[in-house]
């Protein structure tokens, strides 16, 4: 299989993954083994609605292992999510739910599947079992990891981050919130891409977590596609790109040369860590 490197040195950057396993190893497939000169940034939300949470996570982990200075990983609202579920962070979610209630409701049923089924474990209901019971099936090894992933990645002139940033405020000073949550900036890029606008800031901004990418401006890219049931991989030095597609063995190519939206426009050096 020819390995895809466009460019002399690669800044390979994926969006959210939720659980799409046989994706992101036919990715690798394509990318590994890195060069010296290869970095890949993973933008968050690994886990939930996908069948393989537990293999992506630790694909991951292996992958970090491997290539300790080339990869890096964000954190995503599913993980912190399921971290707070169980006890292991305890964030402020901008919801009046229990951080436990959000997770179930958003995939957290299949992460708990996929690691029972790692576990070799018989599980009837994913929502019977109670919560400290599925702590126990989650190898320490995998909250470890996931406590440590970053909350952003500075790189050049670059913001890699899961969901958005506050352009008025300074990176040190970021609420998890809008590092995790937020969807006014997509909202607001997306306003200045329609208007034909350059946007207000300065550095570009490199995020997932809107799942109806891909949207790229020369200041703005949002990568989810995981609404399309397809998970990219962007190049930023030859902004070139290749999805992995549900139902289709060979990948497809993306265009990342021009300004672009999704259509219908659905609104629905590395920092600190998240303690």
């Amino acid at each position: 299989m020819s390995k895809w490197r466009p460019a002399p040195s690669c800044i390979y950057v994926m969006g959210d993954i939720h659980g799409n396993y046989k994706a992101l190893v036919r990715i690798l497939n394509r990318i590994l083994p890195l060069r010296d000169e290869d970095e890949i940034v993973f933008l968050g939300d690994y886990i939930d609605r996908g069948p393989d949470s537990a293999k992506v996570v630790d694909a991951l982990m292996k992958l970090l292992a491997k290539y300790p200075e080339q990869v890096t990983c964000l954190m995503g609202n599913h993980e912190w999510l399921m971290l707070a579920a169980l006890g292991v962070t305890h964030p402020n979610t901008p919801t009046e739910m229990s951080p436990a209630e959000v997770w179930l409701r958003n995939g957290g049923q299949k992460t708990i599947v996929s690691y029972a089924t790692m576990a070799k474990t018989d599980l009837k209901s994913a929502l019977s079992i109670p919560l400290h019971r599925v702590r126990s099936l989650i190898p320490p090894a995998h909250l470890k990891f996931l406590v440590n992933t970053y909350q952003f990645y500075e790189l050049g002139t670059d913001i890699f981050v899961h969901a958005a940033i506050d352009p008025a405020q300074p990176l040190d000073n970021q609420h998890p919130d809008v590092l995790l949550w937020d969807r006014s900036l997509y909202k607001l890029a997306l306003k200045h891409i329609n208007a034909g606008l350059d946007m207000p800031w300065d550095n570009r901004i490199i995020c997932g977590h809107s799942y109806n990418g891909p949207v790229i401006h020369p200041k703005y890219m949002m990568l989810d596609s995981s609404g399309q049931d397809k998970l990219l991989c962007a190049e930023l030095n030859s902004m070139e790109g290749f999805y992995a597609v549900a139902g289709q063995s060979r990948m497809v190519k993306a265009d990342l040369s021009n300004t672009t939206k999704p259509p219908g426009a659905i609104f629905k050096g590395k920092f600190r860590r998240i303690s």
